[in-house]
């Protein structure tokens, strides 16, 4: 923790700076509330960081309080109530990191954020280039001032040396008028080797051309100073460049670690979905007299669709499709869950009824407070001459009945956890011949055919095919299933 000297002799501003100042995490602040108490902390606790001093304090009024950190060789902030030319002129001829009119809360957050400022800057590189030694170590001083690292070139090319054995440099401060190489042909080569986000360039210059500025902005430069300037717009435009660079140094890096993530997310998302193709069951593959077509196609990577087709051991068959609301992780969850429930209580219930009231009590424990499940269940009674159903918040599905469509529209709402039953619907059958259920992605999406209707897939089956063609190469909007069972006496 880097010590920081808090000389405030207001209880309420002092309260506060020991708060923020603390909160920051990297200084322990403190407190003097007159002039003895500034000068005993500094005789007793040596390697201060730096300092925040009011300008009057009791035993200090004219200021003399920063004299004395300046002798011991710590950096001040300094906190006044005056804001006249003259004292303005005083107090920058000193070696002070800034000052501060305090009025109000915001100027005293301003020099705690200042202070967390120069925290950093020990670690941060600036090249100064500049033909002039006067000027040169002006800069370098002002920079000091804020505990930067400094280092000086003389023009462009000794900058560009400088560079290559220092790659660290995040700022260059260069004039414009010097020899071997001037400040232009510097950004010039400089914007070959760096990008304006990874290294910040800020010219200084005398020089009274109108286009100067818009020539080196022009040619890559992030700012440009004109000589004179006053050592407020001097820092103001420094920590201007470098937050910039920093942001968006930040934002890279964070965008590494989303792109991480999302790669591992995309990487278990896809063993999940070889997981959730696991999960389907047709147990009417080794009958002959069954043809069951199914297309299953996520929208994302999971889907919130899933079916299964079961034989009992009585040779009835239960079929059923689910669709989960919305997509993504949630809805295919509870996809795996409503299937490992019914596979769990297909041969150990004794009608379709109560299959459907077990079913409902295991969703209240497994759906979330507005999660809802729309579905179809069928029951094929073994001599295929009774089909009970129940659809929850699905379109209709169809039967095939010795050539006659029989629409079966829901008899039921969606599940929620709270849902207090569901409703079975009988239909006598002739001559059965298929069934079809599908999600609402084939309802929704766009074929402009007739023949990609559900009527004409379960009249046709080639149509079917026609629509598995269709969907197979292209991206759909929500998940699309679509299940078709035909009997072949």
């Amino acid at each position: 923790m880097k010590k920081v000297l808090v000389v405030e002799d207001s209880r309420f501003f002092s309260r506060i700076l020991v708060e923020e100042i603390r909160a920051r995490g990297f200084f322990e602040p403190y407190l003097a509330q007159n002039f003895e108490e500034a000068k005993k902390l500094l005789d007793d606790e040596k390697d201060f960081f730096a300092a925040i001093l009011d300008m009057v304090i009791p035993g200090a009024e004219n200021g003399e309080v920063v004299d004395l950190a300046l002798e011991r060789g710590v950096p001040p902030i300094v906190l006044t109530g005056r804001d006249d030319k003259g004292f303005k002129q005083r107090i920058s001829s000193k070696d002070i990191v800034d000052y501060v009119i305090k009025e109000s809360i915001e100027d005293i957050m301003y020099a705690v954020n200042l202070l967390e400022r120069i925290g950093s800057n020990h670690t941060f590189k600036v090249l100064v280039v500049d033909d002039s030694r006067t000027f040169r170590s002006y800069v370098e001083h002002l920079l000091k001032l804020h505990l930067f690292q400094v280092i000086t070139a003389s023009n462009g090319q000794e900058a560009l040396d400088v560079l290559e054995k220092e790659p660290d440099v995040g700022l260059v401060i260069t004039d414009y008028n010097m020899p071997v190489m001037d400040g232009l042909e510097l950004t010039k080569r400089l914007r070959r080797l760096y990008k304006k986000e990874s290294l910040a360039l800020i010219v200084i210059s005398s020089s009274d051309a109108e286009d100067n500025a818009s020539r080196f902005l022009k040619f890559g430069a992030n700012d440009y100073i004109h000589k004179p300037f006053t050592q407020e717009e001097f820092f103001s435009r420094i920590y201007l460049n470098i937050e910039n660079i920093q942001h968006i140094s930040r934002i890279r890096a964070l965008n590494q670690t989303l792109e991480a993530i999302n790669d591992y997310n995309v990487i278990e998302q896809k063993k999940a979905r070889h997981k959730q193709k696991n999960i389907v069951v047709n147990e009417l593959g080794g009958d002959h007299h069954w043809k069951v077509r199914a297309f299953y196609k996520a929208a994302d990577i999971l889907s919130g669709d899933s079916y299964s087709i079961h034989k009992k051991e009585d040779g009835s068959i239960i079929a059923y499709l689910i669709d989960g609301m919305g997509h993504g992780i949630l809805p295919s969850l509870t996809s795996f869950a409503v299937a490992a429930n019914i596979r769990q209580f297909i041969n150990h219930t004794p009608t379709f009824e109560r299959l459907g009231e077990r079913l409902i009590e295991a969703l209240r424990e497994i759906l979330d407070d507005e999660e809802q499940l729309s579905y179809t269940i069928f029951y094929i009674s073994p001599d295929r001459k009774q089909i009970s159903y129940t659809i929850g918040g699905m379109y209709p599905a169809y039967i095939r009945d010795g050539g006659t469509l029989i629409p079966l529209k829901a008899n039921s709402l969606p599940i929620l956890n709270f849902t207090p039953g569901i409703t079975i619907g009988t239909v006598a059958v002739e001559a059965f011949e298929g069934l079809l259920m599908y999600s609402d992605g084939l309802t929704e999406e766009e074929f402009g055919i007739e023949e990609a209707s559900p009527e004409a897939i379960i009249r046709n089956p080639e149509n079917f095919d026609r629509v598995v063609a269709h969907l197979s190469g292209k991206k759909t909007e929500d998940d699309v299933s679509m299940i078709m069972l035909e009997y072949q006496p």
